[in-house]
C-alpha cells in the first residue's frame, strides 16, 4: 500500500514538473516573440556608424589599378569579397538628394524583386550612410549595406578610385541624377544605372509580394 502511494506521488510530481517546464518554455517563446515585435514597433535605431562604414568625396580623377599603391588594391579586394551577384551599387551625391526616402523606396523595390539583394553605397554624406544602415538591417544582426572601409591608413586621395573600381564590378546601380560616376559607368557599357522617378518610386507591384503557386 505504501509503495502504491509513493508511486502515485512520484507520478503526480513528474506530471507537475513536466507541465511546469512546458509552461516555462512556452512563456520564453512568447517573450521572444514579443521582443521581435518590439523591434518593428519600437526599433532601437542605429545612431552611430561602425568603423567599416565611411563617407568619401566624389572625384572624376580615377587612378588606374596599375598606378594605385598596394594597400589600395588590397582594400578593393576586401570590399569585393562582400559583393555578390545580388549586390547593387548606390551612388548618392548629397547635394542632389531632395528626399532620401525616394532612394530608400527604390532600394526596397530591388529587395522585393530579389530578397538576397544588398547594396554597396558610395556617398559623400555620413548622415545618408547612417540612415541607410539604420533602415537596411535585420534586427541589428544582418546588414544589407556592404562595408566600404577596412584600412583607415589609406590616403584619402585614393578613396574615390577605390569606390569607383568597386562600382565597376557591379552591373546594376541606383544613382542621384547626373552623378559624377553615372556617366563614367555608362561609358563602360553593359551597366544599368537607375535614377528613381519620384512620381513612380512609391508604387509597388503587389504581385511580387504574393507567393507563387
Amino acid at each position: 500500500m505504501l509503495g502504491y502511494v509513493k508511486n502515485s506521488v512520484n507520478k503526480i510530481k513528474y506530471f507537475y514538473e513536466s507541465n511546469s517546464l512546458k509552461i516555462l518554455n512556452y512563456l520564453d517563446k512568447e517573450l521572444a516573440y514579443e521582443d521581435s515585435l518590439k523591434y518593428y514597433t519600437e526599433q532601437s535605431h542605429i545612431n552611430k556608424l561602425n568603423m567599416n562604414y565611411k563617407s568619401y568625396i566624389f572625384s572624376q580623377d580615377i587612378c588606374s589599378l596599375s598606378s594605385m599603391p598596394e594597400p589600395s588594391i588590397e582594400e578593393i579586394i576586401r570590399i569585393n569579397k562582400k559583393i555578390t551577384d545580388h549586390t547593387w551599387g548606390v551612388i548618392l551625391e548629397s547635394e542632389k538628394i531632395n528626399d532620401i526616402n525616394i532612394y530608400i523606396a527604390q532600394m526596397n523595390k530591388v529587395q522585393i524583386n530579389a530578397r538576397k539583394s544588398n547594396f554597396f553605397v558610395v556617398t559623400d554624406c555620413e548622415d545618408v550612410l547612417l540612415k541607410l544602415n539604420d533602415v537596411f538591417n535585420w534586427m541589428g544582426k544582418f546588414h544589407y549595406i556592404v562595408p566600404n572601409t577596412y584600412n583607415d591608413n589609406i590616403d584619402l586621395e585614393y578613396r574615390p578610385s577605390i569606390n569607383f573600381h568597386c562600382l565597376k564590378h557591379l552591373d546594376k546601380h541606383i544613382s542621384t541624377p547626373n552623378s559624377k560616376y553615372m556617366k563614367m559607368l555608362k561609358s563602360i557599357g553593359g551597366k544599368q544605372v537607375t535614377v528613381p522617378n519620384p512620381s513612380r518610386v512609391f508604387c509597388f507591384n503587389s504581385k511580387k509580394l504574393v507567393p507563387g503557386k
